[in-house]
């Protein structure tokens, strides 16, 4: 059974040892709402995380990267394209020695926007990238299984070709040259 007690963090509920609070400080209150990240969540009373290993005034500082868990307004996760088009790096020379190059990088523009993949295209291009390597590993073993049964085709021709001799030359019998052709 749950036991319930009020402190003043918040809710607390002790079940098999363990401890469980939701703050009840305002500012903490909304950092931990902006963790859970579910969409239009408010906690109640009786929501409860787990405080087995936090301190009192524990915050969140791990990102979860699970697509489960992504935090999708992070504008720091998930940079990947620029819309504008980029441009090369140009070879400059200085005066003083023409036979030294300078790199040159193009300017920091300010309304530069990048273009953030949502969890959902990560989660695709991840399986995308797994659905493909999975195919080399099939091509592989295919291309090595055409290979063997092409060998044991040859083999098999090959030995059917000695028995017909051996028939020919009577050195086995008709009946015993046909069982063994049978069996290929």
């Amino acid at each position: 059974m749950t036991s319930w007690s009020q402190t003043k963090f918040g809710a607390v509920s002790s079940y098999c040892g363990e401890s469980f609070v939701f703050p009840k400080d305002i500012e903490k209150r909304k950092i931990w709402i902006n963790f859970v990240n579910k969409l239009d969540f408010m906690p109640k009373k009786s929501s409860v995380l787990c405080f087995l290993r936090l301190l009192q005034n524990a915050l969140p500082t791990i990102e979860v990267n699970r697509l489960k868990y992504v935090r999708t307004y992070n504008p720091l996760l998930g940079r990947t394209a620029i819309r504008e088009p980029v441009q090369h790096e140009k070879e400059t020379y200085d005066e003083a020695g023409p036979s030294t190059p300078v790199c040159t990088s193009p300017p920091n523009v300010p309304g530069r926007t990048l273009i953030e993949d949502s969890p959902s295209k990560k989660n695709l291009k991840r399986k995308i990238k797994e659905l493909e390597e999975r195919d080399i590993v099939k091509s592989k073993k295919i291309r090595k299984l055409q290979k063997n049964n092409w060998r044991q085709k040859k083999c098999i021709t090959s030995l059917k070709s000695v028995i017909s001799e051996l028939k020919k030359k009577n050195v086995i019998c008709e009946e015993d040259g046909n069982i063994v052709l049978d069996n290929f």
